[in-house]
């Protein structure tokens, strides 16, 4: 793991090619490589869920804005959920909801409303073994249904509840939870610090405050997407999966620091993000060249340049 340091970011003094690399511009500076040994999904321009091919840079995007964000980097991460982007296909299997087709963050209409209309508690789910702790994440379609009349909820077992307002994105679990605005949908986590061996998704689980009121008798409908259970605290990029679990293979980002004239051996390096915050990492560049490390405290990196 590397060493890091934390301070407010500097000036980008180098721009113009003398000391550092730039990867606000959409493009990887000369002297940047990345290699990556599977495909990984990003967010475009047009603020849809597209997937890069294997070695391919992901220059992510805003789902709201499609502001550029940067370069993408992540580690190695696998989900544990089959047909992560459909739910309406085994080994998802449903009781008391029907299934319909719908159009999903990618384009497509693989995302699916689930409707329960009947006297019993509607669900689709699977079985997902995962040691702890993990973090389990879904997709869930903006709507204007309030949690007084109608809140969605993903079941953990063990590991607990995480409940969805659908018209604002707020949420509530038995753990931390945290959302995102992500255009039509709303990205929605929870992280328990154990492990799971069934995950079940419930359209209409109660209504009133978020922190009660199940009820059977609630009905209603949801539409949900993009369901991801990964080791770790926090949600990464979603790893679409077919019949069983998938992985991301980790994102190697290589930089040529010989190219702006730092020998090797042991370099201090300050990494800039998409927040404007940058960090202080020592490393070991060998042959001019080093890897930017994969546990920087944020996923979008903007820039990098000798501390």
């Amino acid at each position: 793991m590397a060493a890091f340091g934390f301070g407010p970011t500097l000036g980008l003094r180098w721009r113009g090619g003398r000391r550092g690399f730039d990867f606000t511009g959409g493009m990887l500076s000369a002297g940047a490589t990345l290699a990556r040994s599977s495909d990984a999904t990003f967010v475009d321009a047009a603020g849809r869920v597209a997937i890069a091919a294997s070695d391919v840079a992901r220059f992510d995007h805003d789902p709201v804005s499609g502001g550029l964000r940067g370069l993408l980097i992540e580690g190695a991460a696998s989900n544990a959920v089959a047909r992560s982007t459909r739910i309406d296909s085994a080994p998802w299997s449903a009781g008391g909801v029907a299934l319909a087709g719908a159009l999903a963050p990618d384009g497509s209409d693989d995302a699916v409303m689930m409707t329960d209309a009947g006297a019993d508690y509607g669900l689709v789910g699977q079985d997902v073994v995962r040691d702890g702790p993990l973090t389990v994440s879904v997709h869930v379609a903006k709507d204007g249904v309030a949690p007084a009349t109608r809140f969605v909820m993903l079941r953990l077992t063990p590991g607990g509840d995480l409940r969805i307002d659908t018209a604002t994105g707020a949420v509530a679990g038995s753990e931390v939870t945290g959302s995102i605005d992500f255009g039509d949908f709303w990205r929605c986590w929870m992280t328990v610090p154990v492990g799971c061996l069934t995950l079940n998704i419930f359209p209409a689980v109660g209504q009133g405050l978020l922190t009660d009121g199940y009820s059977d008798a609630v009905t209603g409908s949801a539409t949900l997407w993009g369901v991801q259970v990964e080791a770790g605290t926090a949600p990464s990029s979603l790893i679409v999966t077919g019949d069983g679990p998938g992985t991301r293979s980790a994102d190697v980002l290589t930089l040529d620091w010989g190219s702006r004239g730092l020998a090797d051996g042991a370099a201090a390096i300050r990494y800039g993000f998409d927040d404007g915050s940058s960090v202080v990492a020592d490393i070991t560049i060998a042959g001019g060249v080093a890897a930017v490390p994969t546990d920087l405290p944020r996923r979008h990196l903007a820039w990098a340049e000798p501390a």
